[in-house]
């Protein structure tokens, strides 16, 4: 695959998805290893909540 595309997958949040239940369900790791992916896909859900927050709001006072 190329480079650019590699680092363009860290935006999408899937990645995340895919490599925790990776861990969890074929490699029966725990939280110590799998905590920097649920920390991205934290990130990622905050984002979009105060995106879509502020959004709504800017429609309902409009």
């Amino acid at each position: 695959m190329p480079r650019f595309l590699q680092l363009l997958s860290y935006l999408v949040p899937a990645r995340y998805l895919i490599e925790v239940l990776r861990g969890v369900m074929l490699k029966g790791v725990g939280f110590g290893v799998l905590w920097p992916h649920l920390l991205a896909l934290f990130l990622f859900s905050a984002l979009v909540l105060l995106l879509a927050s502020a959004r709504f709001q800017r429609q309902v006072v409009a």
